[in-house]
């Protein structure tokens, strides 16, 4: 018995399924357009993706490097106003003990003082001084001690030992205070 039916060859068979290498399959009638298509999109929303990462990685490198800048800079403008507290010291420094009375001596460091308030002001920072007689605020005053008072209600300042600063609103330091019991 011989069989009379040619051979068949699956790749000009028409009735045959193709596939791709990606295992996808292709259809007689629309060979590569639709799968191609594919590819292409494909290859734009990865090159889309790379840019937008190398575009984030860009951004974070200069915010990184504007941070730096914007302390280098604010360094530079504190250290810009305090030279002129140390040149005051420099020249209280220098005046002749034997030609100077405890007086001027005292004016001299009241001048500095003031120099430098103001130095702290320009800054942003402002001293908090803590009256008798007010609420005891944690957030801008430190307890040192609790003192029986017949003059304050209780958690109210009865003495500020030291005073306490502020910088643009939050509290660096509090007013060292003694509290009424």
């Amino acid at each position: 018995m011989t069989d009379n039916t040619p051979p068949t060859d699956e790749h000009n068979n028409p009735d045959t399924e193709q596939h791709d290498d990606t295992g996808l399959e292709l259809t007689p009638e629309e060979p590569l357009s639709e799968l191609e298509q594919l590819r292409i999109e494909r290859d734009e929303f990865e090159s889309k993706f790379l840019r937008a990462a190398a575009d984030y990685q860009n951004y974070a490198r200069r915010a990184g490097l504007n941070a730096d800048a914007a302390r280098e800079q604010a360094v530079f403008d504190t250290a810009k106003k305090l030279v002129s507290v140390m040149d005051a010291f420099d020249r209280a420094l220098a005046i002749d003990p034997e030609k100077t009375t405890i007086t001027d001596l005292l004016a001299g460091v009241s001048l500095v003082r003031e120099e430098f308030l103001k130095t702290l002001n320009s800054l942003g920072v402002e001293r908090i001084e803590a009256q008798p007689g007010e609420p005891f605020d944690p957030a801008r005053h430190e307890a040192l001690m609790r003192a029986n008072s017949d003059d304050y209600e209780p958690n109210h300042v009865v003495q500020q030992f030291q005073p306490g600063y502020a910088a643009r609103g939050k509290t660096v330091r509090g007013a060292q205070v003694s509290v009424s019991a």
